[in-house]
């Protein structure tokens, strides 16, 4: 089955002692289905759509990668984050669903670090970063805080990034071994 080889989630819960394994089934009711799609999509070609007839929109993307994150799946994670910030820099919008992100991450997740990096590159360099508790959670604004405090330049030399995939990179997470090694 390809969920389990390409997810330690899958594997996991249909192989092991589970419900799941007993049943063969599982029902997951809390995705939206054209993100479900996407995954589907992913676990058959290797490949995240981003293509003008099959335009994704960048919230699509980020619920992709928090699926991608529930179902341990690394890979496709980083895949995921390529078509995220191409879709970003191909609209010039910023992400925008900033609560989405935070109320289903970590702090000091690769997602978290992108979205206040480039959030924060995307005001106008000659504007104030006006302050929307509704907009922006708490958590993004002392991230956006932190990463400018740290670069190096004129104030008020923000430009909007432009991440090369190596520069991308940073924000991956790690791919490795995921299924457990047999003694």
């Amino acid at each position: 089955m390809l969920f389990c080889y390409y997810s330690p989630f899958f594997d996991a819960a249909f192989n092991g002692s589970f419900e799941e394994g007993v049943t063969q089934s599982m029902d997951i009711v809390d995705v939206d289905p054209k993100v479900f799609a996407l995954f589907l999509n992913w676990l058959y070609t290797q490949n995240v759509a981003q293509d003008q007839d099959n335009a994704q929109t960048l919230g699509t993307f980020i619920n992709l990668w928090l699926l991608d994150d529930r179902f341990l799946i690394p890979k496709l994670q980083n895949e995921t984050l390529v078509a995220l910030d191409w879709r970003r820099m191909e609209t010039g919008k910023r992400v925008g669903v900033y609560h989405v992100v935070y109320n289903n991450t970590v702090r000091g997740s690769p997602l978290r670090r992108y979205l206040a990096q480039t959030t924060a590159t995307g005001f106008p360099s000659n504007g104030a970063i006006a302050y929307e508790h509704d907009h922006y959670p708490p958590e993004l604004v002392f991230d956006m805080f932190e990463f400018l405090r740290t670069q190096t330049g004129p104030a008020g030399a923000r430009r909007r990034v432009n991440y090369s995939k190596d520069e991308l990179r940073q924000f991956f997470v790690e791919e490795g071994e995921t299924k457990p090694k047999e003694n």
